[in-house]
């Protein structure tokens, strides 16, 4: 069932970089609703009542996969429609950092699989074109205002 017209749930998504360069991908559960079986970035919904879209991103991925990273800035905003209802959503993306080991614990039933991979091993498992176009704009904008 679509949302009233002027109504959507707020998303969050990250893209998490670890100490080598690599970015963090994982496989969605085949009980998902959207886009069950598909590789892509961890994030989630804003709870109701939530006031911050960075400690709920935090908490999502924290709840997903039991990591503590530290967000950067937010890079991208987008729109798209969750599920076989499809809900109407707002989503923002952002930049992540992972400076410990990659030591992920798959914590709930949401995740079948993780993966750190280059943003160019990302786009080729990616099939969702929303995810593609976010990793495309993760980097030009590490490209030009992340320096190491």
């Amino acid at each position: 069932m679509k949302n009233k017209e002027g109504l959507f749930h707020i998303a969050v998504s990250a893209v998490i970089e670890n100490r080598e360069g690599l970015i963090l991908i994982t496989k969605r559960s085949l009980t998902r609703d959207h886009r069950p079986g598909e590789w892509g970035l961890i994030g989630g919904r804003i709870d109701q009542g939530e006031k911050d879209m960075v400690i709920a991103l935090k908490r999502e991925i924290d709840e997903e996969i039991g990591l503590q990273i530290d967000v950067i800035v937010a890079f991208r905003t987008f729109y798209f429609e969750y599920g076989t209802e499809k809900k109407s959503y707002f989503g923002v993306n952002f930049y992540c950092v992972y400076g410990a080991e990659n030591k992920i614990i798959l914590k709930d039933k949401e995740n079948d699989a993780y993966k750190w991979v280059s943003p160019q091993e990302a786009l080729k498992m990616i099939k969702d074109a929303n995810t593609k176009e976010a990793i495309q704009v993760y980097q030009k904008f590490h490209q030009h205002y992340i320096r190491k």
